[in-house]
């Protein structure tokens, strides 16, 4: 009976002796935790960043379409078609303000006149491409 105490006060300390994590048990599981949160961290950035572009070209888009609309409800009132020459305004919109360019070409058809509505951020940013564009064609009436 005594030896078989003994066997079981050396396996209750040796089970006490290992509890716990090494010092590179922690450090390895320290080195994936920065790595996971460095990748996280860059997908919340990247998120982040479309999110703004994203409400930019939104806006863009209602600039565009509120655009069409002064140009059909001339349309409807002079009975002219827009002018085909670039035409470029200044709008307030959200409180931002918005470049729209307005061109137009006349098609082969003659009747018909393609019309392009632009929408830029207005920024001294002179090689910035459209956030929104939108084309439509009026029909001169007779």
């Amino acid at each position: 009976m005594v030896t078989m105490m003994s066997v079981n006060f050396f396996s209750w300390h040796c089970s006490h002796l290992h509890k716990g994590f090494t010092l590179i048990e922690v450090m390895v599981a320290l080195a994936i935790f920065a790595i996971s949160v460095t990748a996280l961290t860059g997908s919340f950035q990247s998120n982040i960043n479309n999110a703004a572009r994203l409400k930019d070209k939104t806006m863009a888009t209602w600039v565009a379409q509120n655009k069409l609309v002064e140009l059909k409800a001339a349309y409807n009132l002079n009975k002219s078609v827009p002018s085909t020459t670039k035409r470029v305004d200044k709008v307030k919109f959200a409180e931002r303000d918005w470049l729209v360019e307005t061109s137009g070409e006349k098609t082969l058809q003659g009747a018909l006149v393609k019309v392009y509505i632009e929408i830029k951020k207005d920024n001294d940013d002179e090689e910035q491409g459209a956030l929104a564009i939108l084309e439509t064609v009026f029909v001169a009436k007779k």
